[in-house]
């Protein structure tokens, strides 16, 4: 039963996607027509640019914790070393 519950999370996760694929296709094929597949360049495009948007944001996350662990961010003390080895602190 425990390998049952890996693929009710991907069918969880693919049915949204599915769906918003399949309505995206549907408007701009009646609003466009069919000789181009605008619906699947559309659904690419954004999915292209909130993956990478997340990549991103992930980026800078571990970008700033490094900042603050190794000059800290108090207006007191003013850059005061909190850690010298990089680990995970938060």
């Amino acid at each position: 039963m425990e390998s049952f519950t890996p693929l009710f999370w991907v069918a969880c996760g693919a049915v949204p996607g599915a769906l918003g694929r399949f309505y995206v296709g549907q408007f701009c094929a009646r609003r466009w027509g069919t000789q181009f597949p605008w619906g699947t360049l559309i659904v690419n495009l954004s999915g292209s640019f909130g993956i990478g948007a997340a990549d991103d944001l992930q980026r800078v996350t571990a970008i700033a914790e490094q900042m603050v662990s190794t000059y800290g961010m108090s207006s007191v003390l003013g850059p005061l070393a909190y850690n010298q080895a990089p680990s995970n602190s938060f």
